[in-house]
């Protein structure tokens, strides 16, 4: 479940009261919009992932979900908007992971 916008504009203070609650309840849950999947590109040593709630100062959490992933050792570049995983050269195309943005 991911956590949704709140509006600025409420009908009345019960419904915002109520969707606050929500939201804050679901963070404390460790709920996160700050989440992805990433598989890494094959034959080459970079994989380039476009996701704009990256910022410059962004730090990327990366959890391997495949063995063959597990293998590898990434090295993350970050700039705004997206960020760069180099890895190693090869044909293995289930190297996934799961990543979070923090920041």
């Amino acid at each position: 479940m991911s956590i949704r916008a709140l509006p600025s504009y409420w009908s009345s203070w019960a419904d915002a009261v109520r969707s606050i609650a929500l939201q804050v309840n679901q963070m404390m849950d460790g709920r996160s919009n700050g989440v992805g999947a990433v598989t890494l590109d094959t034959s080459t040593a970079m994989t380039t992932v476009t996701d704009t709630r990256v910022a410059e100062d962004s730090i990327i959490v990366l959890m391997a979900t495949t063995a063959n992933a597990a293998a590898e050792s990434p090295h993350v570049a970050v700039s705004a908007g997206q960020f760069i995983i180099t890895h190693a050269n090869n044909a293995q195309a289930d190297r996934t992971f799961g990543y979070s943005i923090q920041g």
